[in-house]
């Protein structure tokens, strides 16, 4: 069974392999990634194949449709509109499993389908906690894709002592090492604060891209830097960290919720983090942290498309990791979480009638087992 997975942070593989994990065993799975995301692939599930290929170069996609096995067996791709439509066009059977169908604008989500097309199309879209709509999308709407039995993941008691910094995988548009300044400067501030706060905490970093991780063990030997770890390994480390500070990414939002936790968000990389932070803060949820441009530039982010803001919020991002205020004020929005009282966890108020995305998807894969069989 091929998935294609966009090496954009973990998000997009923790939602495959969250959203396959009652079919695991059931079939022959070959993954089409690169990165970060095709490494924790490779990690969770080490029967699979593995094609090391980047699904944000479009000039590779011809090369990637002549990979994929013959038809009826469907193609399972995640979070991708546009390749989802080219499979389409091409004749292809497609899971699309979409995390951020409510974030899509016109041109990015997908073009007015054939009858045929349509008829080839499951697509299994992720709730979402915000006010933004899901526009003209058909499909099923499932809960927030996580781990099955996620709130029974068992671990230690909470350590008071111990801060995790997670930061997923961090990669960008498909650029492996496109946020290790960013990381650099996260870490940085971070350790700072535990520093004038809790100078004996022990601090465990979790993800990023691996010059990140080489180069953040040269800078600060005392801190243990790991890289992704399987699904449960890591939510079992979240769950009994006493201090959890992450990047504000929606699997991060939504595993969070699951277990009941209140953790720090730090300030968003790209467009669905800074709109899931805007969305956040909306709800009421006051361990947000932004950057001092961040309001200003919401409505913009909002209505422009993921790729048109990729430059002009790297730039807005890059100036702020050069900007002596921006470094103060995290360090003291750090400060401030690390010494106040535990608060109230982030409650989401997820719909309960939603079927699970694991349901979605082996219903749809079942039954073209049984078509092809």
């Amino acid at each position: 069974m091929a998935c294609i997975v966009d090496n954009f942070g973990y998000g997009p593989a923790c939602g495959l392999l969250d959203s396959i994990e009652s079919a695991a065993g059931s079939y022959d799975w070959h993954f089409f990634s690169t990165g970060q995301a095709l490494s924790l692939l490779a990690r969770c599930m080490p029967r699979a194949s593995l094609t090391d290929l980047n699904p944000r170069d479009r000039g590779v996609w011809t090369r990637l449709l002549a990979s994929l096995a013959p038809e009826p067996e469907p193609i399972v791709v995640v979070s991708y509109p546009a390749l989802v439509a080219f499979l389409l066009r091409h004749g292809r059977m497609v899971v699309h499993i979409d995390q951020l169908a409510w974030m899509w604008k016109a041109e990015e989500g997908l073009p007015e389908l054939s009858s045929t097309a349509r008829a080839a199309l499951t697509q299994v879209v992720q709730w979402y906690f915000g006010a933004s709509p899901i526009h003209g999308y058909c499909g099923t709407e499932v809960r927030p894709i996580l781990p099955l039995g996620i709130a029974e993941i068992p671990g230690a008691e909470p350590d008071p002592s111990q801060v995790l910094l997670a930061f997923g995988g961090m990669a960008v548009a498909g650029v492996s090492n496109g946020s290790d300044s960013y990381a650099l400067w996260i870490t940085d501030q971070v350790l700072k604060a535990l520093d004038q706060t809790l100078n004996d905490a022990r601090v465990v970093a979790v993800g990023g891209s691996p010059t990140f991780i080489a180069a953040a063990r040269t800078r600060h030997p005392g801190v243990t830097f790991l890289a992704g770890l399987p699904r449960r390994e890591y939510l079992a480390l979240l769950a009994a960290s006493g201090h959890q500070i992450l990047t504000p990414g929606l699997a991060s939002i939504y595993e969070a919720d699951a277990l009941r936790l209140a953790p720090l968000f730090l300030p968003g990389l790209h467009k669905s983090m800074l709109l899931q932070s805007a969305d956040l803060l909306e709800r009421g949820y006051e361990r947000t942290s932004e950057w001092g441009w961040q309001r200003s530039l919401v409505a913009a982010i909002r209505h422009e498309s993921e790729e048109q803001m990729l430059v002009e919020l790297a730039r807005q991002i890059q100036a702020s990791l050069l900007d002596p205020s921006a470094a103060s004020a995290l360090v003291e929005r750090v400060s401030d979480y690390l010494l106040e009282e535990a608060g109230p966890p982030l409650s989401l108020n997820v719909p309960k009638g939603l079927p699970t995305s694991q349901e979605a998807v082996e219903l749809r894969l079942s039954l073209s087992s049984m078509v092809a069989g």
